[in-house]
């Protein structure tokens, strides 16, 4: 659940999800990056948790960090 809103949490479908053999969370599940030491992390959002997660990683020094966000240029 979104702690803010109330609503469940979304996780965004991606179309090489299904091949992909990494673990996929949401930053709800977040907890530390210890679990992530030596791994490649892919974070995709625009949010203030995808912001805090890459912080976390990347202060903690975990292997490779990619942060993600669409930017949406109007119509």
């Amino acid at each position: 659940m979104d702690h803010y809103s109330g609503t469940k949490d979304f996780t965004p479908s991606c179309l090489v999800q299904e091949s992909f053999k990494g673990e996929v969370i949401h930053t709800s599940e977040f907890l530390n990056a210890k679990n992530s030491a030596g791994k490649k992390v892919v974070i995709i959002g625009a949010g203030t948790s995808a912001h805090d997660v890459a912080a976390d990683l990347v202060r903690d020094d975990v292997g490779e960090v990619v942060r993600y966000q669409s930017v949406s240029l109007g119509s």
